[in-house]
């Protein structure tokens, strides 16, 4: 028989906070291709530990604008902060990274990379 777990409730859940990523290049980048430069600053910066405990997620990307939300942990806002400070290229296109904005909710995110 399968039984079903039940959620954990909020007060037990892992705090996230969302972070608006900027990157500035003459091309437009892929979500992938972000993905995976972000990916590999962290675990050249942080190692495999480390970057388990960010559970780094790209939640949005606009191509048009090279920019979108990045969801990590609370408590490793400052690690990805100088993970994303390592970048500097992204599918082989020279990039300056920006954190614009780190927010608590998501909803605050998606209207600061609206604007």
């Amino acid at each position: 028989m399968n039984k079903m777990t039940k959620p954990l409730p909020p007060t037990l859940r892992e705090k996230s906070r969302y972070l608006v990523l900027e990157l500035r290049a003459d091309e437009k980048l892929s979500k992938r291709d972000v993905g995976r430069a972000l990916w590999n600053s962290v675990l050249g910066l942080l190692g495999e530990l480390g970057a388990s405990k960010l559970n780094l997620w790209i939640i949005d990307w606009d191509e048009a604008k090279n920019r979108g939300v990045v969801k990590v942990t609370r408590d490793s806002v400052d690690d990805m902060r100088a993970s994303v400070s390592l970048v500097s290229e992204v599918g082989g296109v020279g990039v300056v990274p920006r954190i614009a904005l780190v927010s608590g909710t998501l909803n605050r995110a998606r209207v600061y990379l609206a604007s």
